[in-house]
């Protein structure tokens, strides 16, 4: 055997193992959390987007639709024009309030890193998109220090924000 096939031999065993229930896939957490800090910006910017969209509905309406189409809700009623202009702008306030729920979480959870010497790793890399050789610059320290930081601050963080798969990856199942 070559070293070629002794590679595929393992993926195989391993595929196996993991099938069986032997060895667990790991959750990707860690990734997880960082694709959460990289979206933040975003997802604090669709609040002013759909704080827009409610403007718009209230000075112009909900677009007219061809008058063959009638508007139904869940139970079969028809529902007039302003009521429906009402319950969507409903909805979207409730999905509002959802996001600022979640970015006050993590606003509250980034608080506790604040007092952490590579906290505006955070700021640097996730929402300003900053390169790792430039936060070392930032820094003046060796990007194997910035690396090592943001893991560990990932890692920290990550208990935070995916309880549920540090559990599942500790107990298991």
């Amino acid at each position: 055997m070559n070293e070629s096939d002794n590679k595929e031999l393992i993926k195989i065993i391993l595929k196996e193992l993991e099938s069986m229930g032997i060895l667990k896939k790991k959750s990707d957490s860690f990734k997880a959390t960082e694709s959460i800090l990289y979206s933040y910006p975003a997802i604090k910017e669709s609040i002013k987007q759909r704080n827009q969209q409610i403007s718009d509905l209230k000075k112009y309406g909900i677009p007219k639709k061809s008058k063959s189409i009638t508007v139904m809700s869940e139970n079969k009623v028809q529902i007039e024009e302003n009521d429906l202009l009402d319950v969507t702008i409903k909805n979207i306030k409730k999905s509002i309030i959802k996001t600022k729920v979640v970015l006050n979480y993590i606003d509250k959870v980034l608080a506790k890193y604040s007092a952490d010497s590579y906290y505006e790793i955070f700021r640097l890399k996730y929402f300003e998109k900053k390169t790792i050789d430039e936060i070392a610059e930032y820094y003046e320290k060796d990007v194997s220090t910035i690396n090592r930081n943001k893991k560990r601050l990932i890692n920290d963080l990550k208990v935070y924000l995916m309880p549920n798969d540090i559990i599942t990856d500790i107990l298991g199942y």
